[in-house]
């Protein structure tokens, strides 16, 4: 990692500790396949007018996952449930035929208009294909435990989903207009259906008819009410009343209840302590159920020299790898830790630590006092923040199509912010920002002249938050209720277990 790269890695990780709860062991399928029972597969479709290897079938599979995990998260918030449907990685799949084997004929005009001509016999060409190549994409839609949402390239603008007559899941097909959007290549304004955003919205839209979701004129509902009507008001469009009625308890298969928790770190006296706080159903940390804390860690462990001044860490919107952070002797360090499967960190696979960085790279003056990270947006955007000097500033980050942080489009940085307008007096210390799992709340926490504050901050309905209706910061919390000695150092909290 080049010096640019490491100091753009700011964000907040709690190093070196690995005590935490254990992931849930994966359960052989039931089913004859090779996926979890009652999960989401997508699949990309390629007929051999394309090679699958090429870059830009690449390019359009990682658009298609990056959607994907959004609209994982999109049904847990916007269900208000806490729940959301397990998702497997997409099948990059090399077709049999061509596009013409699959009753589609380009007649040789925009493709994004008139130009494409599916026939009566797509559907059925396709899904019979897969499933005799072993997806669970049965002809006589007669089998459980699958929704699979399948992007045909060459497909044009076709778009349905259909819920198996005889079997606990189904399908959903979607083409060019789907696919073209999601990696950028048709923006949004382009046509009126065109874009990441509102494509999102058709497939997140399509899946719940998969999921068994009508139209809402079907029982003489607003299309304003629900996503299943408006989709092109995605992601700010959620699910009506009707809609979670249909789902619950008739898909409680696809939507399982997962645990998740909480994880507190904090460093005094350069030592490191963590505790776990089990998550409500609502998705709000239960902390008068947390566990004892654990520690202390010492400093010597980690890279660099010096008190230590800021950690933390943050879940790239793939769901694959955490990125921990730590700043010591004000330089900067980074390392990736592997997600296991159920969303916990496979300590054993972390990489070595990378560095250091130099905070001469950053706004302000003086020492760096604390920083912090959190993923917004569905996943769409990393938030920054850091304090030096008692002066803060901000920035964002959107993520790429692989769910990893587009450090080379990062906003520039905003503030300086004074610390007069945080509550108590003295330096800043810490800074944490976590966004509860229900995507519905983040909670913000301070460390000031060893005196701790926190508050509630509403997230709007595109997933960023309303800072406007921001809670009344709490009474000051004591450094004598924490374990060690020393003045407070560093805190981070992080969720984890997002997805089932």
């Amino acid at each position: 990692m080049n010096l640019r790269s490491a100091i753009t890695w700011l964000c907040l990780a709690f190093v070196g500790l690995s005590g935490l709860a254990p992931g849930a062991a994966s359960a052989a399928p039931t089913f004859p396949y090779r996926w979890p029972d009652y999960s989401v597969l997508p699949i990309f479709f390629v007929p051999r007018d394309w090679s699958t290897s090429s870059g830009d079938v690449q390019a359009e599979a990682a658009a298609i996952r990056s959607a994907m995990r959004e609209i994982q998260g999109y049904y847990r918030v916007k269900l208000g449930s806490m729940r959301t449907f397990r998702l497997n990685d997409v099948e990059v799949v090399q077709a049999d035929g061509f596009k013409e084997a699959y009753g589609i004929t380009w007649n040789g005009r925009n493709i994004y208009a008139d130009g494409v001509e599916v026939n009566s016999s797509f559907e059925g060409a396709v899904v019979a294909e897969l499933h005799r190549r072993g997806y669970p994409t049965p002809p006589a839609q007669n089998e459980s435990g699958y929704s699979v949402v399948i992007f045909v390239k060459g497909a044009g603008g076709w778009a349905g989903g259909r819920e198996l007559g005889s079997g606990d899941g189904g399908w959903a097909i979607l083409g060019d207009w789907a696919i073209d959007s999601l990696d950028g290549s048709v923006p949004e304004g382009a046509y009126w259906w065109s874009g990441r955003r509102l494509q999102t919205g058709a497939a997140a839209h399509e899946l719940g008819h998969v999921f068994g979701l009508p139209h809402p004129d079907a029982y003489g509902g607003s299309f304003a009410s629900s996503v299943m009507g408006n989709w092109w008001e995605f992601p700010t469009i959620g699910f009506n009343a009707n809609d979670i009625s249909l789902l619950f308890p008739a898909k409680n298969a696809f939507f399982p209840s997962v645990p998740g928790y909480l994880l507190q770190g904090m460093w005094r006296g350069n030592q490191g302590f963590t505790r776990t706080v089990p998550l409500n159903s609502n998705g709000v940390p239960n902390f008068g159920a947390a566990s004892g804390w654990s520690g202390p860690v010492a400093i010597s462990g980690l890279p660099g020299a010096g008190d230590m001044q800021g950690q933390g860490d943050f879940i790239f919107s793939n769901g694959r790898t955490m990125m921990q952070s730590m700043w010591r002797g004000d330089q900067g360090f980074t390392r990736t830790v592997s997600m296991n499967a159920d969303g916990s960190p496979n300590w054993a696979a972390a990489s070595a630590w990378s560095g250091p960085a130099l905070l001469s790279g950053l706004p302000g003056s003086g020492s760096l006092q604390a920083s912090e990270a959190v993923v917004i947006a569905f996943g769409r955007v990393l938030r920054q923040s850091f304090w030096r000097g008692n002066q803060g500033f901000t920035r964002t980050v959107p993520m790429n199509m692989d769910g990893t942080p587009n450090w080379a489009a990062a906003s520039a940085w905003s503030g300086p912010t004074s610390s007069s307008v945080l509550p108590g007096s003295g330096d800043v210390q810490s800074l944490s920002e976590t966004l509860y799992p229900n995507g519905q709340t983040m909670l913000q926490g301070i460390w000031r002249g060893n005196q701790g504050f926190t508050r509630t901050i509403p997230m709007n309905a595109d997933g960023t938050p309303n800072f406007g209706a921001a809670s009344a910061w709490s009474a000051p919390i004591a450094l004598s209720g924490l374990p060690g000695s020393g003045s407070i150092q560093s805190q981070t909290d992080v969720v984890y277990r997002l997805f089932p």
